[in-house]
């Protein structure tokens, strides 16, 4: 089992998380995970509030559509065994299933 240090949630998929309420609670999880030592990755379409992370070193945001998975299966360090994909995508979890990638 590897040890996972990276998180990539998948925020297209998570549509929840675009209520005021809702970002305040991620961004709290964010931060400490963060302090904990974890990197994250944020993919969405569109930068909304995940603008406020573009200058935090733990944290990078990816601009990619939904749907564009060939797009993402090109960032390699997004498929590194220290990685969990966070996202409700059917499609995404089968193909990281496929592809030994931990995902919730």
């Amino acid at each position: 089992m590897h040890h996972i240090n990276h998180i990539i949630f998948d925020l297209n998929s998570m549509p929840f998380v675009t209520e005021d309420e809702q970002w305040d609670n991620f961004k709290v999880i964010i931060e400490v995970l963060t302090e904990r030592n974890y990197q994250i990755t944020l993919i969405r379409e569109n930068l909304k509030q995940e603008s406020l992370w573009l200058d935090h070193p733990s944290v990078s945001v990816l601009i990619s559509k939904q749907e564009d998975w060939k797009q993402l299966s090109q960032e390699k360090r997004l498929f590194l065994p220290n990685c969990c994909w966070i996202t409700e995508n059917s499609a995404f979890q089968k193909d990281l299933l496929q592809n030994q990638v931990s995902f919730g």
